[in-house]
């Protein structure tokens, strides 16, 4: 016997899809009680006797639901296979034991989505990350691929607009680049993401540093990690031609110092002319120096 298009068997791991009240029977097949069935439910097909399909549902032990092939009309029906599904259809689930796959190409992966993938396991969590190198996961951890950070909208706010210009993403990051959902400050940057980008190299912007040495943390313009796992920093001066702007740059790059970067080695630095131009030359020859080191 088999259940729909997916052929569900006995042994089959499978899912509820919809919430629903069912007759389940606790060992004595001719007395059954109606439960709530909800939709995500994990269960097994135990097995099949006239004309049903019994499935026993975790945390549910010692009861068995009888499904049979008109539940499933046109083939669809409450059941699905469940040997691997969706972070989505996971929440609520509480495995003990958790297999997260995080395809590196993946239009839907968000900030939310991986923090609750990364939270669906009470015991253990085995994560399979597409890619030799999985520093570009680490971006996720920017507030800016935030989906609900860049809705257009102003759900935390008392009225529906502030202003009829406003831009309802985060404060001053309005130039978007070529990488997927990146957007930066300056006209500048967005050159260097783009390179970056197109030679592949995987970067995190304005990720959140934090000394070990010297307390305190900055947040360079972008951040690299080699193949020991230390961190490379580039940070792009636009405005070293202000007097309170070349003091903070002196502060924070003492404080770099203070924390193990050389200048040169793993801390780079590239600028604005007092015009605002960029010189596409230097930039490109960090980024061959950069490239060398991960």
């Amino acid at each position: 016997m088999s259940l729909g298009d997916q052929q569900i068997v006995k042994h089959d791991k499978v899912i509820q899809n919809t919430n629903e009240w069912r007759s389940g029977y606790h060992g004595n097949l001719s007395e059954s009680k109606d439960y709530q069935i909800a939709n995500g439910e994990i269960g097994v097909a135990a097995y099949s006797k006239k004309g049903f399909m019994n499935i026993v549902f975790a945390g549910r032990p010692m009861l068995t639901f009888g499904y049979q092939k008109r539940d499933f009309r046109e083939g669809e029906g409450p059941l699905d296979l469940a040997y691997s599904i969706t972070v989505h259809k996971a929440q609520g689930s509480e495995f003990e034991i958790v297999f997260l796959i995080i395809p590196e190409q993946c239009r839907l992966l968000s900030r939310e989505l991986l923090y609750t993938g990364l939270t669906r396991a009470k015991r253990k969590l085995i994560l399979l990350i597409q890619g030799e190198n999985p520093a570009w996961l680490f971006n996720l951890s920017d507030p800016k691929l935030s989906v609900t950070a860049n809705r257009n909208g102003n759900l935390f706010f008392p009225s529906m607009r502030i202003g009829p210009v406003d831009v309802p993403y985060a404060d001053h990051l309005i130039h978007r680049t070529e990488k997927e959902d990146l957007f930066v400050r300056s006209k500048s940057e967005v050159i260097i993401a783009n390179m970056l980008y197109r030679e592949e190299i995987p970067f995190q912007y304005e990720r959140l540093f934090a000394g070990e040495v010297e307390p305190g943390s900055r947040r360079p313009d972008f951040t690299f990690i080699d193949a020991g796992g230390d961190l490379i920093l580039w940070e792009h001066l636009g405005m070293l031609y202000r007097e309170t702007y070349r003091l903070s740059w002196e502060k924070k790059k003492q404080f770099y110092e203070t924390n193990g970067f050389v200048e040169g080695v793993n801390l780079f630095t590239t600028s604005d002319d007092e015009r605002g131009a960029i010189d596409s030359k230097e930039i490109k020859n960090v980024i061959d120096k950069i490239k060398g080191l991960i």
